[in-house]
């Protein structure tokens, strides 16, 4: 997973935004979907599933939003959704071995 995150931040390093990508589990019929942005620094995760969703919970005294890139268009996530791009990492592998919301998120 790290590979991956790295790869990403890599190609995408001279973007004017941040990148967000879709997460999904392969062979799971209606899987739980993960938003994630992947910034240098700070990045976020939303979750969805059939019955709960919610954000990462970063600084909650943060108003506004942040811009985030996904497939060539300009994303806004609440600016308090962004957390530290190592939690967003822990949040991935944590959704990716368990398969359910990652402890980085709030419903």
């Amino acid at each position: 997973m790290d590979a991956l995150v790295d790869r990403v931040l890599d190609e995408t390093k001279d973007h004017v935004a941040p990148p967000m990508i879709q997460v999904v589990l392969a062979d799971v019929r209606r899987s739980p979907v993960l938003e994630v942005g992947l910034g240098r620094d700070n990045g976020f995760i939303g979750y969805s599933s059939r019955d709960e969703g919610g954000w990462s919970r970063g600084d909650q005294t943060l108003t506004g939003t942040v811009a985030y890139i996904y497939a060539g268009s300009s994303s806004e996530v609440p600016a308090s959704a962004e957390i530290p791009t190592e939690q967003v990492r822990r949040g991935l592998v944590e959704f990716w071995e368990t398969g359910r919301r990652p402890s980085t998120v709030s419903p």
